[in-house]
């Protein structure tokens, strides 16, 4: 007996973290989306959302009104709900979806999942309720869980920077936990050893980065996680 006749796999080639500070510019959207639709003719994907303006706001409301850590995480994690549906809104090809199931379902018809992160994460808590954790490591945490073959984080900077301001193009888990640096949170590098997805870290802002990548291979700018 093989492991098919009793699991039933998903089967994802990628999911596409779109970072928050991306998601405040509506033409950008609209061409991500459509980058989205081109993309899903050759790999399945699901799409994570990042916080953005919604996430900030609850946290410079978080300075005035003291929230509770409970409280600031359930809205934290509320505002990538609400983001995932935003982006649904570009596309009758986007799909939200909260559980395996209805991902499963919206793959089969061809179309393109993007996850409600707030229930699952609610149901499993596997975060701390502190700015440890960003939504690139919930997005390395999920995408472990779908089994998807590779993440990729689409950023509003070029990627992992040395000492000299250069982009690093390649850094193995092992040296990201030891250097200094600003483009994943300090979870995401031990979550990274620990859950082993190949994670590619590409501006969004650069035109056709993704298809590049993707497609071709190919990426001027950015930093393979190896």
């Amino acid at each position: 007996m093989s492991l098919n006749k009793g699991l039933n796999p998903i089967n994802v080639d990628l999911m596409v973290k779109v970072g928050g500070s991306l998601l405040n510019n509506i033409e950008y959207c609209r061409q991500l989306v459509e980058e989205f639709e081109t993309l899903n003719e050759m790999k399945k994907m699901i799409i994570f959302p990042g916080g953005g303006e919604i996430d900030n706001y609850i946290e410079q409301y978080s300075t005035k009104q003291k929230l509770g850590k409970i409280v600031m995480h359930k809205s934290t994690m509320l505002a990538l709900d609400q983001n995932a549906l935003i982006l649904s809104s570009y596309s009758k090809k986007v799909i939200p979806f909260t559980s395996v199931i209805e991902c499963r379902e919206i793959l089969k018809e061809g179309k393109i999942p993007v996850f409600m992160p707030s229930q699952a994460t609610f149901i499993l808590d596997p975060f701390r309720y502190n700015s440890t954790v960003s939504s690139d490591s919930m997005a390395l945490y999920f995408s472990k869980l779908f089994e998807v073959k590779e993440l990729i984080l689409l950023k509003s900077i070029d990627g992992i920077l040395d000492k000299c301001s250069e982009v690093i193009k390649e850094i193995s888990i092992e040296l990201l936990q030891e250097i200094e640096q600003d483009c994943v949170d300090p979870l995401f590098p031990y979550l990274a050893a620990r859950e082993q997805v190949p994670v590619m870290i590409l501006n969004g802002r650069s035109p056709n980065v993704l298809n590049d990548y993707v497609i071709h291979g190919k990426f001027d700018l950015g930093t393979k996680i190896l």
